[in-house]
């Protein structure tokens, strides 16, 4: 069959329609997936601040409890323990301070801010008519505020308030701490708090709205996507095995029992199975491939031991006559140690092209070793042995002769046969020609003598 006029349902075309459906839905599935991943951490963000800017203003408000009953026990009991824990408050432990900055890290440029920063004002507010009255309290009992740092020793009493009485300071102390102003100011610090916390209620409320009104508006697509694409994946799957999966089933049946394959399934395997039908009959076109696919020496350009072990095992099926050389370069290593390795490599090259050029293309040359060759010889008809000896003395005459500032070699060559392709004994039995050939004085060839051909 013409590979022009091969016929069948063009698998590429359908798997082109699903590929794009399937692109388009994955896309739109991936981009709800995404976006619904950005609500829900923008949600989880949301959730996060609420949670800890509302600890914040609540530590802020209890903060400014915390001294304002320090200032007020101090005030009656007249105990420095109060003062030195309202002290540490606000000098090192800064709870008011602190909340502010965490709530500045989400919240910079809105009304919580605001209405946080109006509380604090406040609470700076409330905190100087503290320190006054813990200041004059200090004075009514004596206690030394120099040790006490600036905070203290910066406030100035007025002369009237010096002049009174211990019990008068005290009293005044007392009512500066339960004085209108001071009392509105604490409801003012409070009602800031409260906005701040409306704030972020709304905030919160936003973000959950925005969510809700995103599954809404968009959840029924995110299911249309997900159910065209199934449907598409269904159709995929039983186009791939109706026209893919069951042909190749049928393909590896016939190349199992050695049958050509039948044309069915998509136009795409069709032409394939033309292919194959075609390679299977010629094959030369099956060795040229095997021979193509030989991984090579790179000195020598030669077939190397793995390629060579790869056609042996091919021709373990081969059912004709093979010839096998075993190839040695005789005193190789006195070369190498007299000239160096840089000579002895041009010589394997030489050898190796001359090896090349001595046998047929249809027959395999090999570098198995450093100085060792491998030659398979098929289809080389009723004379094989005259064949074989004349080729090794012409190359043994040429390599006798200096080329090139090249020194004069020789090879000894063992031969075996075999009647049906490769076997393993071949191996041994040209070892033990070569052997023959060198135990003879070498430079000569000697074939195994058991071979019946």
């Amino acid at each position: 069959m013409d590979e022009k006029k091969s016929h069948g349902f063009k698998m590429r075309y359908f798997t082109y329609s699903i590929l794009g459906v399937s692109v388009v839905c994955g896309s739109l599935f991936l981009y709800f997936v995404f976006r619904l991943i950005g609500v829900y951490d923008s949600f989880m963000s949301n959730v996060t601040d609420y949670t800890e800017s509302t600890k914040a203003i609540s530590e802020f408000r209890d903060s400014s409890d915390f001294l304002t009953n320090q200032a007020r026990l101090f005030a009656a009991k007249q105990d420095t323990i109060f003062l030195n824990n309202y002290l540490h408050e606000v000098e090192n432990l800064k709870t008011r301070e602190n909340s502010i900055d965490v709530i500045k890290m989400t919240h910079n440029q809105d009304d919580v801010i605001t209405n946080v920063t109006m509380a604090y004002n406040e609470s700076q507010y409330i905190q100087s008519i503290e320190l006054y009255a813990m200041k004059i309290t200090c004075l009514a009992n004596g206690i030394e505020v120099s040790k006490y740092g600036d905070i203290l020793n910066d406030i100035l009493i007025s002369d009237s308030i010096m002049q009174m009485s211990k019990e008068e300071q005290y009293l005044m102390a007392q009512d500066f701490l339960f004085a209108s102003d001071y009392l509105i100011a604490k409801e003012r610090l409070f009602e800031y708090c409260e906005k701040a916390n409306r704030e972020l209620v709304y905030a919160f409320l936003e973000i959950k709205e925005e969510m809700n009104s995103f599954f809404i508006n968009r959840f029924s697509l995110l299911i249309l996507s997900v159910v065209v694409l199934f449907i598409s994946i269904i159709i995929f799957s039983v186009m791939v095995l109706f026209l893919l999966i069951r042909p190749i089933k049928s393909y590896t049946k016939s190349i199992l029992v050695g049958l050509p394959i039948k044309k069915v399934g998509s136009e795409e395997l069709q032409r394939l199975v033309h292919a194959y039908n075609k390679l299977c009959q010629n094959y030369t076109e099956k060795a040229n491939v095997l021979r193509h696919k030989a991984e090579h020496d790179p000195l020598t350009d030669l077939i190397n031991r793995a390629g060579f072990d790869e056609i042996k095992n091919v021709l373990r099926e081969y059912n004709e006559p093979i010839a096998y050389l075993l190839i040695d370069v005789d005193f190789f290593k006195q070369i190498n140690d007299v000239y160096g390795h840089q000579t002895g490599d041009l010589v394997l090259k030489r050898i190796a092209k001359m090896l090349s050029e001595q046998f047929r293309k249809s027959d395999y040359v090999a570098r198995v070793g450093g100085d060792e060759f491998a030659v398979i010889m098929t289809k080389f008809g009723t004379s094989p042995t005259e064949i074989i000896k004349a080729k090794i003395e012409n190359m043994n005459a040429l390599l006798q002769t200096v080329v090139d500032s090249l020194p004069a070699i020789s090879l000894s060559v063992g031969v075996a046969f075999s009647e049906e392709g490769f076997v393993d004994d071949l191996v041994a039995q040209a070892d033990s020609a070569l052997y023959k050939v060198k135990k003879g004085g070498r430079c000569n060839c000697s074939f195994y003598e058991e071979f019946n051909g």
